[in-house]
């Protein structure tokens, strides 16, 4: 368990079909480090060597970890509660550099103007890129995800995601995004599954 490791990796909720709060960390995987993110701002490393690898254990997080499958990792954490150590278990989804059919500057202009239509699994969403949203045009993911009032699609490095914020300032979500062309932006990392959400683009406003 070495290579396979390496790269991003962002938390998801693997009991349910909710999004994860983006405050859930993105981790980092290199052959002599773990790095934690809060999306893309450091708030915590170790140093990861050849031994802990074999071990699968992260000392310094009093963790250990494994690999479910080629896409997700779980990794059980040591924490406090009520006085009480449990374990916390979380898992993550391995991200993939987001593929661009097209010019990337002129794709993102076009979904910066448009709206589309996704179904999730629990019905139709609409994502609606480039302006505020009135109330009755918030998009949810299930009756307990407000997705926000404002898309942006932002990227770490080659790694581009749908994120919502609400009142333009606190960043809520992040949608793992695939692929992306002229009409759809294709979508992953929301459950456990490895299912693809395809959002068909509706209209464009100019």
């Amino acid at each position: 368990m070495g290579q396979e490791l390496n790269g991003l990796w962002k938390h998801i909720n693997y009991e349910k079909n909710f999004l994860s709060n983006l405050r859930d960390e993105i981790i980092e995987f290199s052959d002599t480090k773990i790095t934690r993110y809060r999306f893309d701002s450091e708030f915590d490393f170790v140093h990861h060597g050849k031994e802990e690898r074999n071990q699968t254990i992260i000392r310094n997080w009093q963790a250990k970890y494994e690999l479910l499958d080629d896409n997700h990792l779980k990794i059980i954490y040591k924490a406090e509660v009520n006085g009480i150590i449990v374990d916390l278990p979380k898992v993550y989804v391995k991200l993939v550099p987001t593929i661009f059919e097209e010019d990337k500057e002129k794709l993102l202009s076009i979904v910066n103007s448009s709206s589309y239509e996704v179904y999730f699994t629990d019905g139709k969403t609409i994502l609606t890129f480039g302006r505020t949203l009135e109330i009755d045009e918030i998009p949810h993911l299930g009756e307990r995800n407000v997705l926000g009032d404002e898309l942006r699609i932002e990227n770490i490095d080659d790694y581009y995601f749908v994120t919502s914020y609400l009142h333009g300032r606190d960043r809520i979500h992040a949608i793992p995004i695939k692929s992306i062309d002229s009409e759809t932006i294709v979508l992953y990392g929301i459950s456990l599954s490895d299912t693809i959400f395809k959002a068909i683009r509706q209209t464009q406003r100019y």
